[in-house]
């Protein structure tokens, strides 16, 4: 029952980051939105480890946040050097 009420939490925050991705006025709306959905998107992962036991999970979410970490890192230098 907990995990139901998770994933649908986690499913109501993921579509508030997609309205927010597709009607944010800004770039900057746009790529923290786009963080934001990778975290909850690390977030259903990290339940599916909870509830397999898997282990091979850690190393996914590890691999996504490294990735999209650098990539927001990448997009805030270039948009710095623009202005």
């Amino acid at each position: 029952m907990t995990v139901l009420i998770v994933k649908i939490l986690l499913l109501i925050a993921f579509l508030f980051g997609v309205y927010r991705l597709y009607a944010g006025p800004e770039l900057a709306d746009r790529i923290i939105a786009l963080d934001a959905l990778s975290s909850i998107v690390a977030a259903f992962i990290l339940l599916q480890l909870f509830i397999t036991g898997n282990s091979i999970y850690i190393d996914i979410v590890l691999v996504i946040s490294l990735v999209v970490f650098l990539g927001t890192i990448a997009i805030t230098i270039h948009l710095r050097q623009k202005k």
